[in-house]
């Protein structure tokens, strides 16, 4: 699974150039390591919203894997946030809000 976010919804701070890495490394995943493109998902900008994003978890992967035989890799370009104590750190889906990172963001 490949996400790349550059330019967020609610957030005024870029992630410059995240949205292409990920399209890169999507490219390098099935060029290089030999990665079937029917095993690779890849969620760029406005299509890595916080549903999206678990979408993808919680059923792509589940459907393309199997149990203790499959690697699964997750590839993350963009902005990762801690909580306000530290003790926590967060992936700022496309539609997150760094102010309610538990509510808005990938744990």
């Amino acid at each position: 699974m490949i996400v790349g976010i550059s330019d967020y919804k609610r957030t005024d701070v870029p992630a410059i150039y995240a949205d292409k890495d990920a399209l890169y490394f999507q490219d390098y995943a099935s060029l290089k390591l030999g990665i079937p493109d029917g095993n690779i998902t890849t969620l760029v900008n406005d299509k890595a919203e916080q549903g999206d994003f678990l979408l993808a978890v919680k059923e792509w992967i589940r459907r393309s894997s199997q149990p203790g035989k499959s690697d699964v890799y997750i590839f993350f370009a963009g902005h990762g946030l801690a909580s306000q104590d530290g003790d926590q750190m967060y992936l700022l889906a496309y539609d997150g809000r760094p102010r309610l990172l538990e509510n808005t963001a990938i744990l």
